[in-house]
């Protein structure tokens, strides 16, 4: 599975187009499957500033992040099996060992299934950014920006399966 975001649509016929929101101002994702024919996405956005996309392979699922919309395609099928848009997703990575997404704005994270149903939402973690977002030995690992003179960023370490945050830049008494 091939699939990246264009700079720009691709020249009217030339490739099937699928709409998915696809009003006002849109990201166009191309989707090249590896045992079917290539297609591109329409997904309707309020923000271009960030587009970060995920694929699991079992089931055939792309997360598309498009600003405060969040979309689970089959990318098989082409059909929405699930929109988010109470999250403004920066970031999202594929956990395949349960078939889940884990999604991420600039203080808290989400795992959600292909269809977009949520699984869990962490406690805050960060005061204003994430970075760094990697498994290690099946656990989320990444830092978070600290409000400190310095910008330091503090370590964390998140279960997938609870979503139990160790470490982090944000007091969990507040």
């Amino acid at each position: 599975m091939n699939i990246y975001i264009l700079d720009h649509p691709p020249i009217s016929g030339t490739m099937t187009e699928v709409p998915f929101n696809a009003v006002g101002e849109c990201l166009w994702v191309h989707f090249d499957p590896d045992d079917d024919d290539a297609w591109v996405g329409v997904f309707g956005m309020d923000s271009p500033v960030t587009a970060p996309v995920a694929v699991l392979t079992t089931p055939p699922v792309a997360c598309i992040g498009a600003g405060w919309d969040t979309y689970m395609v089959n990318y098989h099928t082409r059909q929405l099996l699930g929109q988010i848009t109470d999250l403004y997703t920066i970031g999202a990575l594929p956990l395949p060992a349960y078939g889940w997404f884990l999604l991420w704005d600039v203080c808290e994270f989400r795992v959600v299934t292909p269809d977009g149903t949520t699984v869990w939402i962490s406690e805050r973690v960060s005061w204003d950014g994430l970075r760094n977002i990697h498994l290690v030995d099946g656990d989320i690992h990444g830092e978070a920006w600290s409000p400190s003179w310095d910008g330091s960023w503090t370590a964390f370490t998140l279960d997938p399966q609870t979503g139990a945050v160790s470490g982090g830049s944000y007091p969990q008494e507040c």
